[in-house]
C-alpha cells in the first residue's frame, strides 16, 4: 500500500493502515455522493435516537470497525459496506434537496425551485453514470480529484489485478527464442496465454521461489508487475530494476501496470534474506 508492505498481523502490530477502507471510501467514491454521504451522516446522527437512523449508524460502524482493525484488507471487502453507505448517502441527498429548497422559495417561484432541485437530483444521479462509463474498462483504477491520479499507487495489488499482464506476455511471445525462460508471479496466467500465443515452448518460472530463479538460465525474460510485489521477491525485483532497462513497458490510465526486462544476468541477482 503506497510503496509499502504489510504483514497480516492486526492493524496495529504490522499490518494494513487502519484508515485503508475510510481513504478509499474517500477517493474511489464520486465527490457528488461523497458529499451526500457526509450531509447523510450529519443527519442520521442528529437523528440518532430514532430506530431509522440508528440501525444506520450501527451497520456503519459494525463494519468499518472490526473491518478496520484486522490486518488484511481488500477493496473487494467493500461491497458488503456499500449498502448502508449509499442508504445514507440518498438521505443525504434528500437533505440536501430540502435544505435547499427551504433557502430558495421565499426568493424564487415554486417552478423555478423544482427546475434547481431536479437538475441538482441529475448531478447525484448522472455525474456517478457518466464517470463509472467514462472509468471503463478499469474501473479498479478510478480515482476521484481526491486521489490527486495516482491511480496504481494506493493498493497496486487491488487497483490493477493483472491488467497489462496478458499485454506484456504477448511482448515476450513475440520476442523470445525458442525455449527461453520467462518468470513472473501468476502461474495460471502465464500458463493459460502462452498456450494461446502459441509458445508452449517457453519455460515459467516463479519469481518469489528463490530455487525456480537459481536455475533459470542467466538470460531469462522477467514481467515484474507492479501489483505482484512481495515480501518474498522484493529484494530481487528491486536488483532487477536498479541494474536494468524495461524493453517494454505497459501502461494503463498512465499507470505503470507491468514491465518487461530481458536480463542477460538473472544468475548474479541478489537474493531475499
Amino acid at each position: 500500500m503506497m510503496g509499502q508492505f504489510y504483514s497480516e498481523g492486526l492493524a496495529f502490530r504490522g499490518g494494513m493502515p487502519l484508515y485503508f477502507y475510510v481513504l478509499f471510501l474517500g477517493i474511489k467514491t464520486p465527490l457528488p455522493i461523497l458529499l451526500a454521504l457526509a450531509a447523510g451522516l450529519v443527519e442520521v446522527w442528529r437523528r440518532r435516537r430514532e430506530a431509522g437512523p440508528f440501525f444506520l449508524i450501527f451497520m456503519f460502524l459494525f463494519w468499518i470497525v472490526p473491518f478496520s482493525l484486522i490486518g488484511a484488507k481488500w477493496l473487494r471487502y467493500m461491497l458488503s459496506w456499500m449498502p448502508t453507505v449509499t442508504i445514507i448517502a440518498a438521505i443525504g441527498m434528500v437533505k440536501i434537496l430540502a435544505w435547499l429548497s427551504a433557502l430558495l422559495k421565499p426568493r424564487m417561484s415554486r417552478q423555478r425551485v423544482l427546475a434547481l432541485d431536479a437538475a441538482l437530483a441529475g448531478v447525484f444521479l448522472v455525474v456517478p453514470l457518466w464517470i463509472g462509463l467514462k472509468a471503463a474498462p478499469f474501473y479498479s483504477l478510478y480515482l476521484n480529484p481526491l486521489g490527486m491520479g495516482r491511480a496504481g499507487y494506493y493498493s497496486p495489488h487491488e487497483e490493477f489485478n493483472d491488467a497489462g499482464l496478458r499485454e506484456a506476455i504477448q511482448q515476450v511471445c513475440v520476442e523470445a527464442p525458442d525455449g527461453a525462460s520467462v518468470g513472473g508471479e501468476t502461474p495460471p496466467v502465464f500458463a493459460h496465454y502462452l498456450h494461446k500465443f502459441g509458445r508452449e515452448d517457453l519455460h515459467y518460472f516463479q519469481l518469489s521461489d528463490p530455487r525456480k530463479r537459481s536455475e533459470a538460465p542467466r538470460s531469462s525474460y522477467v514481467v515484474v508487475q507492479e501489483g505482484r510485489k512481495y515480501f518474498e521477491n522484493i529484494a530481487f525485483i528491486q536488483d532487477l530494476e536498479s541494474q536494468d532497462q524495461p524493453i517494454h513497458t505497459i501502461n494503463l490510465e498512465g499507470a505503470c501496470a507491468a514491465k518487461v526486462y530481458h536480463s542477460q544476468e538473472l544468475a548474479q541477482l541478489r537474493r531475499p534474506q
